[in-house]
């Protein structure tokens, strides 16, 4: 069954309600998880709470699904290719591979994030979209499944949160002219990316004031722009072949 209840609002409207899901982790040495969405499990106790609610039409959905995440965020063992600034202060986050470059070789990856417990608010599974048959455009919060694998799918899957976008594509399966030629699926979005607070410059040197004037000058907002398109042919039931770029 669906994980949701559904109630009428007369003759066009559906209201639903997704279950309230409630998660607890306690890593005890170091911190650990994976496809998560937006909650990060680090050392210690971790919680994570997610519900929300759906308005639906023959036109148009209204998604409400965020996810609200605590962790105690201990200590652990540092790991090797995590330096000190100048200070002897551990920095969250690798610096990168070459210095003074224009941050094309760094990664917004932080090992841990912070000293202290934090508790993350996020939109999660949200959406408006507007559809017809087996279009539909909108904008959302939801993170994307894009790839070949169940588990690991090369570009895009639910291990982070979901980057703030629009979209445009079907709906659900189109089929396409001919009796086996089969189903096109289809998608092109464009995101907004958000950079963490511990994204690492590699500037031990600098007063963290001066860090302060080069994240400014460096920081620009960046654009997502992806694609996906997947045919099924129908003379062989089963497959699927993608592109994805």
């Amino acid at each position: 069954p669906p994980p949701y209840t559904t109630l009428r609002l007369g003759d066009a409207l559906r209201l639903g309600f997704y279950d309230l899901e409630l998660g607890w982790v306690h890593n005890t040495e170091l911190p650990y998880s994976e496809n998560d969405g937006a909650a990060w499990f680090g050392r210690g106790a971790n919680y994570l709470a997610q519900g929300g609610f759906f308005v639906t039409s023959d036109w148009f959905t209204l998604s409400v699904r965020p996810q609200l995440s605590h962790a105690r965020n201990l200590d652990f063992e540092r790991p090797r290719f995590v330096p000190f600034d100048r200070t002897y202060r551990t920095r969250y986050a690798p610096e990168g591979f070459v210095q003074g470059d224009s941050l094309a070789e760094r990664i917004d990856a932080p090992y841990r994030f912070g000293p202290d417990a934090f508790t993350t608010f996020d939109w999660g599974h949200s959406s408006l979209r507007l559809h017809h048959g087996p279009v539909e455009l909108g904008a959302g919060t939801e993170n994307l499944w894009w790839g070949p694998g169940q588990r690991y799918t090369l570009m895009m899957s639910n291990h982070a949160a979901g980057v703030p976008h629009t979209f445009v594509g079907t709906r659900s399966p189109v089929r396409l002219p001919g009796r086996r030629t089969g189903n096109l699926e289809a998608r092109w979005i464009l995101g907004l990316p958000r950079d963490s607070e511990y994204f690492d410059f590699g500037w031990v040197d600098f007063t963290p004031e001066a860090v302060k004037e080069r994240q400014r000058q460096f920081l620009r907002q960046r654009i997502l722009n992806g694609l996906q398109i997947v045919w099924s042919p129908g003379f062989i039931p089963g497959l699927h072949l993608g592109y994805t770029r």
